[in-house]
């Protein structure tokens, strides 16, 4: 997961020096946000190529992750989250963010029609059109990548 922050360690002194905090008006997202601000203060990044972090699914029954509920300010949520990134990075290259929030597109539209969504099959088709017609999603979809053994049908939109 290249945006959350559970499957990486960070250096407390830079968080603290550079006053690195969570925004709190945000509930989804908000860890690229904290991600990016933190990427933009260090001079490198070291990749471990091992599992460390084992995941619990838990079963419908249980409630599900807290990220997997759909609800009607997803997209608002993105939006936000993309703008206040991108406008701190004004006169910086973006196209990283925009790889990313590509993929928190993608990531959405899937969560729209899988089981247990609270939207109905129209419902959810409604929300992809209005999504695809905004400004933000035409701007980071210049910059999606298809994972291989990916879906051809999500670029299509």
């Amino acid at each position: 997961e290249v945006c959350s922050v559970w499957g990486r360690l960070y250096v407390t002194e830079i968080i603290k020096y550079h006053k690195l905090y969570y925004s709190t008006d945000l509930s989804k997202f908000e860890d690229i946000e904290f991600n990016m601000k933190y990427l933009g203060e260090t001079k490198g990044i070291f990749v471990l190529n091992k599992n460390l972090y084992h995941y619990c699914v838990r079963t419908s029954q249980s409630g599900g992750s807290i990220s997997d509920k759909i609800d009607t300010n997803w997209h608002t949520m993105i939006n936000s989250s993309y703008s206040r990134i991108r406008d701190s990075y004004a006169g910086r290259q973006i196209d990283y963010l925009q790889f990313i929030f590509a993929a928190v597109f993608m990531g959405y539209f899937i969560r729209l029609f899988q089981v247990g969504s609270t939207l109905s099959f129209i419902e959810a088709l409604k929300e992809m059109k209005n999504v695809t017609q905004s400004t933000i999603f035409q701007e980071c979809m210049n910059h999606y990548c298809r994972p291989k053994n990916g879906s051809f049908l999500f670029p299509i939109f």
